[in-house]
């Protein structure tokens, strides 16, 4: 468990960084929770809350991905947040790009495992009626695509941080990438989707207190994105060891060891 030893020596020296970025992370479900619902009809306050929603969260995940980028480069160092940021924003399209890429792919594959364990149900749903109607065929609809995709995932974003390379470029790096070879990567992965898993299907509704299931819910959420952040840790970690031979002239790097745009 040297990698995970590793890791957490990170966020020990990091905390703070890393604390923030976890804030950031459960701060949406937490204002949901207390605002009013947004009206079905287009006015200016819904529009107002779509801008305000996507700002945000390109704010965090320039956050995330400067925290990511330094990892490689800083180690155990500690940043400030406005490096965090401007770091950040070098990768965030390239990023955005992968997210809408592997979104395709991902609901391509869930419509493919959809038809296929319509096979053999017997009962006749329609693909977003399943979490009501039949919640086990929805976990395996949305669950298998993500164990298909699993290389893409987890080492595509740290391919594009570590090595500073476009979107496609990652398919011809990610053969010589064997996942396998980041066992604790793939266990923290396969605890994600386990934890998620049991999440859905516990009768959360019926907790009482009202406090106790919101207590739980905030467990689970801050947890979730404590191991997501790890594992994004962890696959820098594993991408940068493997010393990727990447045709880059020197003086097109600015001082941060990134590509000038």
């Amino acid at each position: 468990m040297t990698e995970l030893k590793n890791t957490l020596l990170i966020f020990k020296t990091r905390w703070k960084e890393a604390a923030l970025i976890i804030l950031l992370s459960i701060v949406p479900s937490l204002v949901n929770k207390f605002l009013p619902a947004a009206p079905k009809t287009i006015n200016f306050e819904t529009l107002l809350r779509v801008i305000l929603s996507l700002l945000y969260i390109l704010l965090l995940l320039a956050f995330i991905l400067g925290f990511l980028r330094t990892v490689h480069t800083a180690n155990t160092k500690p940043q400030t947040f406005a490096t965090l940021l401007e770091t950040g924003k070098h990768f965030l399209w390239r990023l955005i790009k992968f997210g809408l890429l592997y979104l395709v792919i991902y609901i391509f594959l869930a419509l493919a495992v959809f038809l296929l364990t319509e096979q053999f149900a017997s009962t006749d749903v329609r693909f977003f009626e399943m979490s009501k109607v039949a919640p086990w065929r929805n976990q395996i609809c949305l669950t298998l695509p993500r164990l298909i995709l699993a290389k893409l995932e987890l080492l595509f974003p740290a391919l594009i941080i570590v090595l500073d390379c476009r979107v496609f470029k990652c398919f011809a790096f990610s053969k010589k990438c064997r996942l396998f070879n980041a066992k604790e990567l793939v266990l923290l992965f396969g605890l994600l989707i386990a934890t998620g898993i049991l999440y859905d299907i516990l009768p959360l509704d019926k907790l009482t207190p009202i406090i106790l299931k919101d207590t739980f819910v905030a467990i689970y959420f801050a947890g979730s994105r404590f191991i997501r952040l790890m594992m994004g840790v962890m696959a820098v970690r594993f991408v940068a060891s493997l010393n990727l031979p990447y045709d880059i002239v020197e003086s097109s790097l600015n001082s941060e060891g990134l590509l000038k745009t």
